[in-house]
């Protein structure tokens, strides 16, 4: 989930719109002004990974049971999603907290409203840089002075290692990064063309099982959680029909709950949207997805730290604030009134995590819980 800069954001909006910031009507989301509260259809943005939520939908879709059709618009990189959304093409999308806090951060009309996958310690392991099998880099600290391919700068890899960095007691100048597409990295690692790669499902899998390749180091070994997405709405739209998106949210609790409870099936389902080959689709690693779908905001303002630390956005000037109107807010107006109505769930895996401190985090984590967390 790439970490988008400002410059493309604004270009696509811009090209699109004319403006950036553009006010969405529900005459250009194509609902009548007198419409009912509950749209016929609903369309949800999307990037093709199984960190997100549209690809586990195939046998079980959680938002029929809410009376909500939900279609899929599947885009090839996450400022499409955002440029669908702020153009009103698309009223909600599924997007990475990283991005997340760009778009948030120039002012876009959007809501953030649920927390989705995530990886853990001990067990919910997914990203992870790795090492040919002949390599002598056994370890991190072993990177001093090597290649270490990333998808591209900004995503979210790429910003976890100043994480890493610190945990090692290592400097950015220690390692030489290197840009090579996810796809295209276990190939490039077992060419030699670089000495590791830090990359995620199913990329990592594909580097194991074909290509022998070794694990130098999980994510969760130096970042204890990682939460990756939420649901992010067009206010506009959301204001004027705020049952739809209420049936949006439980659905979305709903698929995660079944996701997690149906491990085998979910990775069959979501390997088949993905187009992952029969030989590598049982070595995909799956995250965890909250029971309840709420974000955990210590996870946020980390993410904005290490996106600091990578120097991948401008420093904002007042964080609380503007998590108070982009996340708090909004959940407070309309998921946790959702979840009421669904049905909260004890979630011990997230309840596990609210002790375990974020490396980059200034202050302990509960100083920056969100309401729902305290």
């Amino acid at each position: 989930m790439e970490t988008m800069s400002r410059r493309d954001l604004l270009k696509s909006a811009a090209s699109a719109t004319g403006m950036v910031g553009v006010a969405v009507t529900t005459r250009s989301l194509g609902i009548a002004s007198a419409s009912a509260a509950v749209p016929e259809k609903l369309t949800l943005g999307y990037l093709p990974l199984n960190a997100l939520l549209a690809p586990y939908v195939g046998p079980y879709d959680p938002w029929k049971e809410q009376d909500l059709e939900v279609s899929f618009f599947r885009a090839g990189a996450g400022p499409a999603v955002v440029q669908a959304m702020v153009t009103g093409q698309i009223p909600a999308g599924e997007i990475g907290i990283g991005p997340a806090l760009s778009v948030a951060s120039r002012g876009f009309p959007l809501y953030f409203l649920t927390g989705g996958s995530m990886e853990a310690r001990p067990k919910y392991v997914n990203s992870r840089i790795m090492s040919r099998k002949d390599s002598p880099i056994k370890k991190f600290t072993d990177l001093k002075g090597k290649k270490l391919a990333v998808h591209a700068l900004g995503t979210m890899q790429h910003i976890c290692l100043g994480a890493a960095l610190k945990t090692f007691d290592m400097k950015r100048e220690d390692i030489t990064l290197t840009t090579i597409p996810i796809g295209n990295q276990p190939q490039a690692l077992d060419q030699g063309l670089v000495d590791a790669i830090y990359c995620a499902p199913p990329a990592d899998a594909v580097a194991e099982h074909r290509f022998a390749a070794q694990t130098v180091l999980e994510t969760v070994d130096f970042i204890p959680y990682l939460q990756l997405a939420t649901i992010a709405v067009n206010r506009s739209f959301a204001d004027k029909n705020p049952e739809a998106v209420k049936r949006l949210i439980k659905g979305a609790a709903l698929l995660q709950r079944w996701a997690d409870d149906h491990d085998k099936l979910a990775r069959e389902v979501s390997n088949q949207s993905l187009g992952i080959s029969a030989d590598m689709s049982p070595y995909v690693r799956l995250p965890y997805f909250p029971r309840n779908a709420l974000p955990l905001m210590a996870n946020v303002w980390h993410i904005y730290y290490m996106m600091i630390d990578a120097k991948v956005i401008d420093p904002i000037g007042d964080l609380t604030a503007l998590n108070k109107q982009y996340f708090i807010e909004p959940i407070e107006h309309f998921t946790l009134p959702a979840l009421a109505e669904l049905g909260k769930e004890k979630d011990p895996v997230v309840d596990s995590l609210h002790e375990q401190q974020l490396p980059l985090l200034p202050k302990p984590n509960k100083d920056y819980n969100g309401p729902w967390e305290t």
